[in-house]
């Protein structure tokens, strides 16, 4: 089956979807979104210096969970290993920075 998202199945694996497609299905999404909400992630560096980003997210709800913590999850982990941090601080989403903490404590999915 073809994604909505692209124009040509690839024949190594059709199930694959670009990260860009998807981020921008998911920022049309929020911008559609009346409730969406605004949170920040910064990441700091051994040596103290920082960098951070705004950005939008759906409404804290069940129904948008999963793609929120896609969302956030995928942009964290390049924003760290890009700016070589190792801090990581989430503002204005607490659920989210519940679940990145789970993840990435010792024994989680990123650990």
């Amino acid at each position: 089956m073809i994604s909505p998202f692209t124009r040509r199945q690839p024949c190594l694996d059709p199930g694959f979807l670009p990260a860009v497609v998807w981020n921008r299905a998911y920022t049309d999404r929020v911008r559609n979104e009346k409730q969406s909400r605004e949170a920040r992630l910064v990441v700091e560096r051994p040596d103290g210096s920082h960098w951070s980003r705004r950005i939008r997210l759906l409404p804290d709800r069940e129904c948008y969970k999963a793609l929120n913590w896609t969302y956030v999850e995928r942009l964290a982990k390049f924003l760290l290993w890009t700016w070589g941090g190792n801090i990581l601080r989430v503002e204005g989403a607490p659920e989210v920075l519940a679940a990145l903490r789970l993840a990435y404590s010792p024994g989680g999915i990123r650990a």
